[in-house]
C-alpha cells in the first residue's frame, strides 16, 4: 500500500512540477504577448509617424518643385529683360551715333546760314548807304524812286528781329 501512495505522491509531485512549469511557461507567454502587443503598438506609432513624415516630405518636395519652377521662370524673365536691355542699349548707342552725325552734319549748313545772314546784312547796309548817297546826290529828278526804295527798305527792316537790326547797325 505504500507503493501506490508513493507513486501517487510522485505523480502528484510531477503534476505539481508540470503545473509550475506550465505556470512559468504561461507567464512567459503572457509577458511575450505583452511585449509583442507593445512592439505592435510601437510599430503602428512608427508607421503613423513615417506616414506623417512621408506626407511632410511630399509637401516639402512639392514646395521645392514649385520654388524651382518659379526660380526658372524668374531666370527666364531675367534673361529676357537682359536681352531687351542689351537691344535697348544697342539702339541707344546707334541713336547717339546718329545724333552726333546729325549734329556734325548740321554744323556746315548752320555756318553757311550764318555766312548768308552776314552777307545779307552787309547787302542791306550797302543798299542803305547807297540809297543815302543817291538821295544826297539827286536833285528833283528821281527823288520819288529813291523815296520808294527807302520806304521798301524801311518796311523790310520793320519785319526783322531786333537782334538782326542791331547786327545791321553794328556793321
Amino acid at each position: 500500500a505504500i507503493k501506490p501512495r508513493e507513486d501517487a505522491e510522485a505523480s502528484r509531485a510531477a503534476a505539481e512540477e508540470a503545473l509550475e512549469k506550465s505556470k512559468v511557461e504561461f507567464e512567459k507567454q503572457k509577458a511575450s504577448r505583452k511585449a509583442a502587443e507593445a512592439a505592435r503598438k510601437a510599430a503602428e506609432i512608427a508607421r503613423a509617424d513615417a506616414t506623417k513624415e512621408a506626407q511632410v516630405s511630399n509637401t516639402k518636395k512639392n514646395e521645392a518643385e514649385a520654388k524651382r519652377r518659379q526660380a526658372e521662370d524668374l531666370a527666364q524673365k531675367s534673361a529676357e529683360k537682359r536681352q531687351a536691355a542689351a537691344a535697348t542699349r544697342i539702339a541707344a548707342e546707334e541713336a547717339a551715333k546718329n545724333a552726333v552725325m546729325a549734329s556734325e552734319a548740321a554744323v556746315a549748313p548752320r555756318k553757311a546760314a550764318e555766312n548768308a545772314a552776314q552777307m545779307a546784312m552787309r547787302a542791306v547796309q550797302k543798299a542803305s548807304a547807297t540809297l543815302n548817297r543817291l538821295e544826297s546826290e539827286m536833285q528833283e529828278a528821281g527823288q520819288g524812286s529813291v523815296w520808294w526804295m527807302k520806304r521798301e527798305l524801311t518796311d523790310h527792316k520793320r519785319y526783322m528781329s531786333p537782334a538782326d537790326l542791331r547786327k545791321i547797325e553794328g556793321f
